[in-house]
C-alpha cells in the first residue's frame, strides 16, 4: 500500500503508534534514571523482558508492513533510502527498532554499572534517543575511572 494511502486514511493510527511505540517504554526508562538499584528495577528491565516485549509490538509492524504490501527494496542511494524511510510504517518499524535497541543498550549499561559500583543517570537517560553517545560517554567514565583509581595488586 503506497505511503500516501497510509498517511491519508490511518494518519491518525500512525500517530497514535508513534506514541505508544515512544512512551509504552518510559516507565521502565523513569526506573532505570532515577530507582537504579531497586530490585523490582533490575526485574522489569531486565534483558529477557523489557526488549522482547516491545519486540512482539516489533514484529506486528513488520507483519503489517508486509500484509499491507512494502514498498520495494531501495537501491544504495541516499535519495532512494530516504524515499524508503519516507513510508510510515517502515518509519514506525525501525523507530520500534530504535527504541527496542536503545532500551536493551541502556539495560546492558545499567548492569555493568552496577556490578562496577557507578551511578550513571546521564548515560541512561541519553540512552532513550541517543545510545550511541551514552556508550561513548560512559566508556569514557569508565577509563577515566579505571586510571584513577589505584593499582590494587
Amino acid at each position: 500500500m503506497p505511503g500516501w494511502l497510509i498517511d491519508l486514511f490511518g494518519s491518525r493510527q500512525v500517530n497514535e503508534a508513534f506514541l505508544f511505540i515512544t512512551l509504552a517504554p518510559l516507565p521502565i526508562w523513569f526506573a532505570l534514571v532515577f530507582l537504579p538499584n531497586k530490585r523490582w528495577t533490575r526485574w522489569i528491565s531486565s534483558p529477557f523482558l523489557a526488549p522482547p516485549l516491545l519486540g512482539v509490538l516489533y514484529l506486528v509492524l513488520v507483519w503489517n508492513l508486509f500484509d499491507l504490501g512494502a514498498p520495494g527494496a531501495p537501491d544504495v542511494a541516499h535519495k532512494s533510502v530516504r524515499g524508503f524511510l519516507r513510508h510510515p510504517l517502515v518509519f514506525l518499524v525501525l523507530w520500534s527498532h530504535l527504541q527496542m535497541a536503545n532500551l536493551f543498550v541502556a539495560v546492558v549499561l545499567r548492569e555493568d554499572a552496577r556490578l562496577r559500583r557507578m551511578a550513571i543517570p546521564v548515560e541512561l537517560a541519553l540512552c532513550w534517543l541517543f545510545a550511541p553517545l551514552a556508550v561513548v560517554i560512559y566508556t569514557v567514565r569508565r577509563l577515566i575511572r579505571r586510571l584513577s583509581l589505584p593499582d590494587s595488586r
